[in-house]
């Protein structure tokens, strides 16, 4: 799993209504509507709206300007350097974090 901020957090969300949205992959639907994002409800007092979509194309969709997420969480890093690094995306990442991984995620 990795995590891109897609904007600072530190100047808050981009919503009006103070909601941080969170595009993510869809095989990790389960853990963030039921762990993740009710934990940082509760710990942060804002709110937050996820979206589940494979990880290929969400990142397309970022880099399509059809999605404008706070944050990207993403269950391959691979997508985030083919997709969203570089001067070919228009340099719309400069880095990313991993969090987590799993042996059934490619590592290239």
């Amino acid at each position: 799993m990795t995590v891109l901020l897609c904007r600072p957090l530190c100047a808050g969300p981009a919503s009006q209504d103070g909601t941080v949205s969170v595009l993510y992959a869809g095989s990790l639907a389960a853990v963030m509507e039921n762990g993740i994002g009710p934990a940082f409800v509760k710990e942060k007092k804002i709110g937050y709206q996820g979206e589940a979509q494979g990880s290929l194309g969400a990142a397309q969709m970022i880099r399509g300007h059809v999605r404008n997420p706070d944050v990207f969480i993403s269950a391959d890093p691979i997508v985030n350097e083919k997709v969203l690094m570089g001067p070919q995306n228009g340099n719309l990442v400069k880095w990313f974090s991993t969090v987590a991984y799993s042996q059934l995620v490619s590592r290239l």
